[in-house]
Order: C-alpha cells, then structure tokens, then sequence
C-alpha cells in the first residue's frame, strides 16, 4: 500500500468515524458517556476516602468513558488531516 493509500484509507475511516458518531447511535454513546462521567464524578465526591477499591472503580469508568470518546476524536482528527495532506498533494501533482 502507498503512501497515498493509506491517507485514503485514514480519510475513509475518519469520515466514517464522524458519520458514526453524528448518527443516531454515536449521540446515544456519546450521551451515555457524559452521563457516566458525570454519575462517577458525583459518587466520587460522596464516596468514603477509605474506600479504595470503589474509588479506583469509579477511576476506571471514568478513565474508560473518555478513551472511548477519545478514539473517535482520533480517527475523526486523523481523517482530517488526512484530508489536508490528500489536497496538497493534489496541488503539487
């Protein structure tokens, strides 16, 4: 695979990506993931400071939430950039 090929490939995914996360389903995750952080974040500020292992819990949902949001702002970004790096090439060609 050229170079090329992969920015096409990293467009594509990207843009699916985005498409994904605008669409019906993304919105819900997406609004599941704020809820659990919000949820998280509250019982973190009620929760005993002794309680170690459902601090490290509720941590975790936290820290899990966010990468997955995370991926998508990835890919979506990387899809970008792609792009950008496609048209300059063109222009050069």
């Amino acid at each position: 695979m050229g170079e090329t090929d992969e920015y096409i490939a990293e467009y594509k995914m990207g843009q699916e990506a985005e498409e994904f996360w605008g669409g019906e389903l993304g919105r819900y995750i997406l609004g599941r993931i704020e809820a659990d952080v919000l949820e998280a974040g509250e019982a973190l500020s009620k929760i005993d400071p002794d309680d170690r292992k459902s601090i490290i819990r509720l941590q975790n949902k936290i820290k899990v939430a966010k990468a997955i949001e995370g991926y998508f702002c990835e890919l979506i970004q990387a899809g970008r950039d792609a792009l950008i790096i496609l048209d300059s090439v063109e222009e050069i060609n």
